[in-house]
């Protein structure tokens, strides 16, 4: 009897924390995130947990996230011993079929460019690579105090974020709410500003950041950010005013994922920002039937 028969499927819980903190331990060098957001993503409702088990033993998992009639799919692991043995393919095929029950129209995912196992996997199965995106982060200490800083304010009321965002000169087809590409419209926008403040310019009220905290996606407390019509002057004088609105972040990190070959990529080099995983984001769009 093939492996993948012998496999039971079914929804993860608290209790295999220990379990997917094994499965895990040797992926990304013994950093994977998986087993840190587990029992908060499974207590607060965010996304579908999926394991696979042999013999009581958990084998394989992964997680998926609905926005409106979109699907992300992330955390897809399988243990190193059990691998090209068609484990991880039996696995997308389920959350194919699962994302097909829930009516989502189109389904997506991020990799890492180096791992050509993963984007053979997804190629091969209907998905097209579309966006290429850069890692970059910057220890908050390291943050460059202003001697002239322009002045700033803060948003955090989220009608008036999504007001400034919908009006925004966003031409981007896919915005990031914390690792996950969506859609720029108007449910990703909500979403996007219930879990974000803004930093603005007084005298560039056209221009600025929008700060995501990790922690309301359940993941420690670094900061993510998005901005737009910036120069690195401004965006430099905007992280000085973070800073001071909250001193804390000296002890943790910001981070952006922007596209390649972009102007946003530039000033995050320009002021400081350490350049990391090359990404590619994939998508297919899924049939009724």
């Amino acid at each position: 009897m093939p492996l993948i028969d012998k496999l039971l499927i079914r929804g993860g819980i608290e209790s295999d924390l220990h379990q997917i903190s094994d499965l895990c331990k040797n992926i990304w060098d013994g950093h994977d995130f998986l087993p840190s957001v587990w029992n908060n993503w499974i207590e607060n409702d965010v996304g579908s947990f999926v394991v696979a088990e042999l013999k009581n033993r958990i084998i394989g998992v992964y997680h998926s996230y609905l926005l409106g009639s979109d699907s992300w799919l992330e955390t897809l692991r399988v243990n190193e011993s059990y691998r090209r043995q068609g484990i991880a393919k039996y696995l997308l095929d389920d959350y194919l079929e699962r994302s097909r029950y829930l009516e989502a129209r189109n389904v997506r995912l991020v990799t890492s460019t180096k791992n050509t196992a993963s984007r053979t996997l997804f190629t091969s199965n209907g998905f097209d690579e579309i966006l290429y995106s850069q890692y970059c982060s910057l220890d908050g200490k390291y943050i460059k105090s202003a001697s002239d800083p322009m002045e700033f304010y803060i948003i955090d009321d989220s009608d008036e974020i999504y007001s400034i965002m919908k009006n925004s000169l966003i031409k981007e087809d896919l915005i990031p709410l914390w690792w996950r590409w969506w859609p720029t419209n108007s449910i990703t926008l909500s979403e996007f500003s219930k879990n974000a403040f803004l930093i603005i310019p007084k005298l560039k009220p056209s221009s600025f950041i929008a700060v995501q905290p990790s922690k309301n996606f359940g993941y420690k407390n670094d900061y993510q950010i998005l901005f737009f019509e910036m120069s690195t002057n401004i965006f430099d004088d905007a992280m000085s005013f973070l800073q001071n609105h909250d001193p804390s972040i000296a002890l943790n990190k910001i981070f952006s994922i922007p596209k390649v070959n972009s102007q946003q990529l530039n000033i995050l080099g320009e002021s400081g920002f350490k350049q990391s995983t090359n990404l590619v984001v994939l998508e297919r769009t899924l049939n009724s039937t």
